[in-house]
């Protein structure tokens, strides 16, 4: 007599929670060279809602260029803080969490963050307006 085994192979699958990924910056641009700027966000998962602590989040320029890292905390908030280039022009930021084993990979919209140098032109009528302010004081 013989028999045949059967085995039957058990497939496991883990499946990846939908994140998503929020980001502002502070002060509001256009800025002046050399301003601090404040990034804020929220990391969360997109099928409850919830705020997801601890995570890594990468403020990235363009082409992936890493400008610096934070950690979310108890609520999946993060801040990051850094000094704008003291060279006038338009920046790109976003924000970027990596994933992990069970949270997908989640990337903010791009922001851009103008830096500007005051001009002339607004000083000069600063100046003008400040002595004919002075002037008539001392009538």
């Amino acid at each position: 007599m013989s028999y045949v085994e059967c085995v039957s192979p058990t497939l496991s699958v883990e499946v990846a929670a939908p994140t998503a990924l929020t980001i502002g910056v502070s002060p509001t641009p256009p800025v002046k060279p050399g301003a601090s700027l404040s990034f804020t966000g929220k990391l969360t998962r997109t099928d409850t809602g919830a705020g997801i602590a601890g995570q890594t989040v990468t403020l990235e320029q363009p082409l992936g260029t890493a400008v610096m890292t934070g950690t979310t905390d108890s609520a999946g908030n993060y801040e990051l803080s850094i000094t704008a280039s003291t060279e006038p022009g338009v920046y790109e930021y976003q924000t970027v969490f990596g994933g992990t084993i069970g949270l997908r990979r989640a990337e903010s919209q791009a922001l851009s963050v103008d830096i500007v140098e005051p001009t002339l032109v607004w000083t000069l009528a600063s100046a003008f307006v400040g002595m004919g302010l002075l002037i008539a004081s001392k009538m």
